[in-house]
């Protein structure tokens, strides 16, 4: 099968290219390079990429290609600072706009990274795929609508499928330390503590980088009918956790660590832990290999070997939002998160 994957040089993507190119599939990755500056580690992508901005994108860039997995746009947990019109631009009207010149150019499958999020403000229920979306965030409501208008274009020779993913973690060669398991993680290692603010008592459903993109290749090689236009939660319901939970793990995995103490009272009602299970009736041959421990060890070895220091943590290659705005800053990104100058000519 010959893939597209958006987004290969974030820090799903990064993962998912290669290991769909192992896999046996032909793989290009399409990218505007906003987190090139952002690699950590030194494992490097050989894929192809073809440098785009995913609003630019025509159907004769997609000619040839069988599927794509579309993972490109913003998905900092901080979003705050931007225009939530720009969020919407890129993570809804662009993905739909790809998505209908996908289906023009003749790919047959196509894949939205989707998150859990747009379940946010459920009462602490657990929920899966049936239950109605309540998106608050500007970038849970772009998911939501980016959902809607894709599987609108379901037809018979073009078949959307959606990933709601739980929140990532895990190393990644565009690493990032502004998720739950990774931030835990990181400063462990930097300063053997960990402070825990508001919303410990927060449930907060996570899943391995590894597996996520394992996901990604299941749904791209089952059976049409199991998965035409269809919506999955990808995680384990194993892996519904509080956030209180999950610095505890973390912090056993690391000798002489300690948790400050925390207010457990916040039990942040606006949260809710996720049904993962249709999935895993769809395509049972998936299963998650992954757990938050071996996460964690994983993560520990990669510092250890990276030599990461308390002071690297703030540095904004770890952070997608500290990142963009750096690059506002020096003006080499204009308002719209397009490049500027040299660099938009290169791209």
């Amino acid at each position: 099968m010959r893939i597209l994957v958006t987004g290969n040089e974030g820090y799903i993507g990064s993962v998912l290219a290669p290991l769909l190119a192992s896999a046996g599939h032909e793989v290009a990755g399409l990218d505007s390079g906003l987190f090139g500056g952002c690699a950590y580690g030194r494992r490097r992508s050989e894929i192809k990429t073809i440098r785009r901005d995913i609003r630019d994108v025509q159907a004769r860039d997609l000619a040839g290609f069988d599927a794509v997995a579309h993972l490109a746009g913003l998905s900092c947990e901080d979003l705050d600072a931007f225009d939530p019109s720009l969020i919407n631009e890129i993570n809804h009207l662009a993905a739909v706009g790809l998505a209908r010149c996908a289906r023009e150019a003749g790919v047959s499958r196509f894949i939205l990274s989707s998150s859990c999020g747009v379940y946010a403000a459920q009462d602490g229920e657990l929920v899966d795929e049936t239950h109605p979306c309540n998106p608050s965030t500007p970038f849970e409501i772009s998911k939501t609508r980016a959902e809607q208008g894709i599987a609108e274009l379901a037809d018979p020779k073009f078949s959307p499928m959606f990933l709601r993913n739980a929140q990532a973690y895990g190393a990644s060669p565009r690493l990032r330390l502004d998720v739950a398991v990774n931030n835990f993680v990181a400063r462990v290692f930097a300063d053997r503590r960990l402070s825990l603010e508001a919303g410990a008592m927060a449930w907060h459903p996570v899943a391995h980088v590894q597996d996520i993109s394992r996901a990604f290749a299941a749904v791209f090689e089952a059976p049409r009918e199991r998965v035409h236009n269809r919506t999955f939660n990808v995680g384990r319901n194993e892996d519904n956790y509080r956030l209180r939970d999950i610095a505890e793990i973390v912090a056993d995995t690391m000798p002489r660590c300690r948790i400050d103490p925390f207010d457990d009272t916040d039990a942040q009602p606006q949260s809710c832990p996720v049904d993962f299970s249709a999935l895993e009736k769809a395509l049972p041959d998936f299963q998650p290999q992954w757990h938050v421990r071996r996460g964690a060890q994983q993560l520990f070895h990669l510092f250890r070997d990276e030599q990461l220091r308390g002071g690297k943590l703030e540095q904004a290659l770890f952070s997608r939002a500290a990142h963009l705005r750096n690059l506002l800053a020096s003006g080499d990104l204009n308002g719209s998160l397009r490049w500027a100058g040299k660099k938009a000519i290169a791209l």
